[in-house]
């Protein structure tokens, strides 16, 4: 095995190549002081890049809109190149000014008729017409206008007339909105299928790779939402789409092409996309191979492109296509960088340094030879586009190929993790189910307890009331009377706290039961009040009963349930509550066809609850547990209960309570009607 395995990102750039490569390569045509010999040419290939020697005129710097003039007189100039490259015959100035008009002309010649040729010509510096035979074949942009309205940069493509003899293929350039003027590019000259050929080829492998770069970079960015922690996803996505539309905007220019945009859109994005490519890519490199070095030199990377993008955003093509030169400055110092960074790398073993230094040299090579071109020292391809979008490809595919691998390797774990999981849940649940049994076993023989401690208890506690009731009803002492009336209170309050226990074991067990009889609603409460009327008195408390005028006289429900929620709100109210009132105010709030909705408002001037503790009060065994409340505590089954019944009556009930000032309980239940009522 080499280097690099089948699953390398340089399988898909031999692809690529080997597409480009397929396309018929256009050879440098037979040009010679402007002259060419169709026929000649046509034993060499069948279609041609017009570089050479071309003839040139100047046609003066006053912008002029109308047709061209023949020239007096022609010079020579090499092709592609600008017209500021070439001395000016004549003139105190040396060179031609950067504004102004110039005409390109290639006389061909054929002693036989030639059919149908066909030319493309890429963007030139900057607005051109097409001339054959001093006809006007096509024009791009408008040819002598200075305003920035007028300018383009497009391709285009062209079908010259039948002609025999001699004929003269000229190109009017003008130039007032760009930094240099000139015939840039060598337009493509040749037979139709040739060129066709040629033309729609470039046009799609572009359009792939633009695809393609836009697609892995939308990938990519999705991907970093899920993936955060390596940035480095997110930084190829960003710089995959700003080279798609470096390439988009570029080459054939099919941005413009696809939306109808204008050179402030479409130049702009070119010049910034160029500028924020070299340091997203120096960025990438140093996400994927973390390293000191370089982090400096990113920083200061990524100022200049700002810097260069703003002057981009907010100044015309006059002032920011000068920005060109220094960026060249820039890609040598990122690339350098970049250079040494994969270096490192390499020397240091990192996983995938090789395959990303062989496609940055082949990168570097790319844009290179493209620089080269644009300063007018080397006639080659504008394969940077092409170049640049296969590395970012290349890298793209790398990146996905590491975290598909990732991820593979995180969903082996999450098995082994899920296959331990479920044996671990499967205990768990093995035990959850024996504590659970335990638990019932433990619940059922508590709720047995209760049932015979209140069988037990009960027996002889209605022995002992029942006889103290008869003391009570027999003549005895005021002292002994005194006595036999606490015993009785004791007895009442023990059993109260007997049928809560039970009340609260059926509750949990769900068991219990609400016994439905009509009573008299009124009766019910005044009774409730009485029990605990004489405790409240002799406290000195003022005890008032308020009861609504709409307030039903006859309901259907369980009346001793109902009266032992109102008799545990008044007996906590009493129990807190040293002087002041307590007061029970009853009322209607609804009445439908079914039941009657009743709202029972239990008030105190007590020691109140503090805000903290109001939602634990109605919890079984809860009591608010302070200094103050201590000498007054329970068993803390009463609230608790109180809530459980009048949930079990569709109601419930809820707490107001300033501490130092009082509470408020209110009870709300529905009764049924007794028409209703089976």
């Amino acid at each position: 095995m080499g280097i690099f395995s089948k699953k390398d990102p340089f399988y898909l750039l031999a692809v690529f190549l080997f597409f480009a490569y397929c396309t018929p390569s256009p050879k440098k045509a037979l040009l010679e002081n402007g002259v060419i010999d169709w026929e000649k040419s046509l034993q060499q290939g069948k279609c041609f890049r017009m570089t050479g020697d071309w003839k040139f005129a100047w046609l003066g710097a006053r912008p002029d809109t109308s047709l061209p003039k023949e020239p007096e007189k022609f010079s020579l100039s090499l092709i592609p190149g600008s017209w500021t490259k070439h001395d000016w015959p004549g003139s105190d100035e040396g060179e031609f000014p950067k504004y102004g008009k110039a005409l390109y002309r290639v006389d061909l010649v054929s002693s036989i008729p030639v059919e149908s040729l066909h030319l493309v010509s890429y963007d030139q510096g900057t607005n051109y017409r097409i001339l054959f035979n001093g006809k006007l074949i096509n024009e791009v942009g408008k040819v002598g206008d200075p305003t920035e309205e007028g300018l383009e940069l497009k391709t285009s493509y062209s079908i010259l007339p039948t002609w025999q003899g001699t004929a003269h293929l000229d190109f009017e350039i003008s130039n007032y909105q760009y930094r240099k003027g000139g015939l840039w590019k060598p337009p493509i000259l040749g037979t139709a299928e040739c060129v066709s050929r040629y033309y729609l080829d470039r046009r799609d492998l572009e359009g792939i790779l633009c695809g393609g770069l836009f697609f892995l970079g939308l990938f990519h960015i999705f991907v970093s939402v899920f993936y955060k922690k390596d940035s480095s996803a997110l930084i190829l996505g960003i710089l995959s789409i700003t080279v798609g539309l470096r390439l988009y905007t570029t080459g054939v220019r099919l941005f413009p092409e696809h939306f109808l945009v204008g050179p402030e859109i479409y130049l702009r994005t070119e010049f910034i996309s160029w500028f924020m490519g070299m340091p997203l890519a120096q960025h990438f490199l140093l996400e994927v191979f973390p390293m000191n070095f370089g982090k400096k030199f990113l920083k200061l990377g990524y100022i200049f492109a700002g810097i260069f993008t703003l002057i981009t955003l907010f100044t015309g093509p006059a002032i920011y296509s000068y920005l060109i030169n220094p960026s060249y400055l820039l890609f040598v110092f990122n690339g350098v960088c970049s250079l040494v960074v994969l270096t490192r790398a390499v020397s240091q073993k990192m996983p995938g340094a090789y395959i990303y230094l062989a496609g940055f040299i082949f990168l570097l090579f790319f844009m290179i030879s493209e620089i080269l071109f644009h300063a007018e020292v080397l006639d080659s391809w504008e394969l940077s586009g092409i170049g640049v979008g296969i590395f970012v490809l290349g890298n793209s595919l790398s990146l996905s190929s590491k975290m598909l691998s990732g991820f593979r390797e995180r969903e082996k774990v999450q098995e082994i993790l899920n296959t331990n999981l479920e044996e671990l849940v499967r205990k768990r649940t093995r035990e959850l189910e024996f504590a659970r049994d335990e638990a019932e076993a433990a619940n059922k023989a508590k709720s047995e307890f209760l049932i015979n401690v209140d069988h037990e208890v009960r027996t002889p506690m209605n022995g002992i009331m029942g006889i103290t009731q008869m003391l009570l009803d027999s003549d005895i002492k005021p002292e002994h009377q005194e006595m036999l009336e606490l015993l009785k209170r004791s007895g009442d309050a023990m059993m109260v706290i007997l049928g809560s226990m039970l009340d609260a074991s059926s509750l949990e067990k769900g068991t219990l039961y609400l016994l439905n009889k009509r009573f008299s609603l009124r009766a019910s409460i005044y009774e409730a009040a009485m029990r605990v009327e004489d405790k409240i008195r002799r406290k000195n408390l003022d005890f008032s009963v308020t009861l609504a005028e709409n307030l039903p006289e006859i309901v259907e429900g369980d009346e001793e349930r109902f009266k032992t929620m109102l008799l545990v709100l008044l007996e906590n109210a009493e129990k807190f509550t040293i002087k002041g009132f307590v007061k029970l105010i009853g009322e209607k709030v609804q009445d439908n066809n079914l039941d009657y909705r009743l709202r029972f408002r239990i008030q105190d001037s007590g020691i109140g609850i503090p805000e903290d503790k109001l939602s634990s009060i109605f919890n079984p065994f809860q009591q608010v547990d302070s200094g103050v409340t201590k000498p007054f505590q329970g068993a803390g089954l009463g609230l608790a209960l109180c809530k459980a019944l009048a949930q079990k009556m569709d109601g419930d009930i809820s707490v107001q309570s300033v501490p130092g000032k009082g509470s408020e309980f209110i009870l709300e239940i529905s009764l049924s009607k007794p028409e209703i009522q089976s």
